[in-house]
């Protein structure tokens, strides 16, 4: 308990962390993880303090709001609802919180990004900001072809993948072009506001070579 009882909690579930800790420690949690379990608590009881929600009112959609918030955070764990189910199940058991909704049937879409952003931080340890990148061109790549995703082949993603990379390379050439034709073009200008007299030529050099005689009179 010693490691749990360092989790500093505020807001409207600080009165419960305690009770949480000990239902932790009767299911068999080591200290450790009884305490980023707390930890949980305590940055779900911060947010419902911040955005003014009282326990009564931590549905299953102010829930996926707090997840999003965990998530847009850059947190890398305990991101979907059967990561909280310790925290939720105690609360829901005390009739803290309300019970579970209806349970929406998820998308064969969000199913398998799922498992794509699951397999990209937990098995190749990607950081949460790509993971996040890598999810917004794999969505955007399925759409479209949802009624075929067992259908999909590799040669597809292949050239949907080229494809991104010869968009971006032409969006690098046309901002290189881009800079090139404008520092070409404010030189041409300076020339010809120069030759009219409009701007002073650049300055000689104000200090002579090393070599050169001083004009006498000059210290």
């Amino acid at each position: 308990m010693g490691v749990v009882s360092r989790v500093r909690v505020s807001g409207p579930l600080a009165e419960y962390a305690g009770g949480f800790a000990g239902f932790l420690a009767e299911a068999g949690y080591t200290p450790l993880s009884a305490a980023n379990q707390v930890r949980v608590l305590a940055h779900l009881s911060r947010w419902m303090e911040d955005s003014g929600i009282d326990p009564g009112e931590l549905t299953g959609g102010r829930v996926g709001e707090f997840l999003a918030v965990r998530r847009a955070a850059g947190y890398t764990c305990w991101l979907s609802e059967r990561g909280l189910a310790p925290l939720l199940g105690f609360l829901r058991g005390l009739g803290v919180v309300p019970g579970p909704g209806p349970v929406v049937p998820a998308g064969a879409v969000d199913v398998l990004l799922d498992r794509y952003g699951a397999y990209l931080a937990g098995e190749r340890g990607v950081a949460a900001s790509t993971v996040r990148r890598y999810l917004r061109g794999a969505r955007e790549f399925v759409t479209g072809r949802e009624a075929r995703l067992d259908e999909l082949t590799a040669a597809e993603v292949s050239g949907f993948a080229a494809a991104g990379c010869r968009a971006a390379d032409s969006a690098a050439v046309l901002r290189a072009a881009s800079h090139g034709e404008q520092g070409r073009h404010r030189r041409r200008r300076q020339r010809h506001h120069q030759a009219g007299g409009c701007l002073p030529r650049p300055p000689r050099r104000a200090v002579p070579r090393r070599g050169s005689a001083i004009p006498a009179g000059r210290p």
